[in-house]
């Protein structure tokens, strides 16, 4: 007999099934950022093309940026809690170790950072 058979866990339920925005909606998607505001959109963008997580792309600095030869150098994170309580620890580490990592971009999304840059 299962000594757990029966038992319910109390607490939050969590979805855990993912959301995300079919391929052919994503002109539309990141159109309707542009018209919301150009700093969505280049923010969006870059997750979009790069899967990096938010706080990733939000911690990204111009020197983490190499456009001569199209990589992202990803190795801190911005912690929304943190920002918000103390400014001296708006940057933490990220996911894993294996989180650091250097990432190919498309010459697309090189022409965009440069032109926002």
């Amino acid at each position: 007999m299962n000594p757990c058979s029966g038992v319910t866990i109390k607490g939050e339920h969590k979805n855990s099934e993912l959301k995300f925005i079919d391929s052919e909606n994503i002109s539309s998607f990141l159109k309707a950022d542009y018209e919301y505001g150009y700093i969505y959109w280049i923010f969006y963008k870059v997750l979009i093309e790069t899967g990096l997580r938010k706080g990733e792309a939000a911690a990204l600095q111009w020197k983490d940026i190499d456009l001569k030869e199209k990589t992202i150098n990803i190795n801190k994170s911005l912690d929304f809690q943190e920002a918000s309580k103390d400014q001296s620890k708006i940057f933490g580490d990220v996911k894993t170790y294996h989180s650091k990592r250097v990432i190919t971009i498309s010459q697309s999304l090189t022409n965009d950072l440069l032109f926002h840059k």
